[in-house]
């Protein structure tokens, strides 16, 4: 079921006039021996699926404050598309591979296709990664996206 709606996250279409909604970010990372999958859209979806099962699906929808803070990031990355399109960091996608131990995955979807980021997670958290600040946005929305969950259950 995991990898059925991690495909679906990365190349599903939004059924939405909302501005950017077909623009993603799909944040795959590994826990122990898990890869976690955090899945944002323009217009502000946000799930969180786990490989060994379980997750929180609609967090966007139940929760307006998360939905905006996707969707700003949304803009964000869509504001500087021709940079990133440029970036060393991100190269076009064809295919979806789990992330190695110790590092992210970081795919931002476009209307146009799909863009790859992967990079070592302590390099990322260190600062000095042209994404650490991208990956700090993720890892609070994130902790925004748990607390949310926590709060259901």
């Amino acid at each position: 079921m995991y990898l059925g709606l991690r495909a679906l996250a990365l190349t599903g279409r939004i059924q939405s006039d909302a501005a950017n909604a077909n623009y993603g970010i799909v944040l795959d990372m590994p826990i122990d021996e898990n890869t976690v999958t955090l899945a944002l859209h323009g217009d502000g979806t946000v799930s969180l699926y786990y490989s060994n099962g379980g997750g929180l699906i609609g967090v966007g929808q139940a929760n307006p404050e998360i939905a905006t803070v996707a969707r700003d990031l949304i803009d964000v990355l869509v504001s500087q598309e021709s940079y990133i399109k440029k970036s060393k960091s991100f190269q076009p996608a064809t295919s979806y591979p789990l992330p190695a131990e110790s590092e992210a995955s970081i795919y931002f979807k476009t209307p146009t296709g799909i863009l790859l980021a992967r990079a070592n997670m302590a390099r990322l958290d260190s600062g000095k990664h042209e994404l650490s600040a991208l990956w700090q946005d993720l890892q609070a929305l994130l902790g925004r996206v748990l607390r949310a969950g926590n709060k259901k259950s």
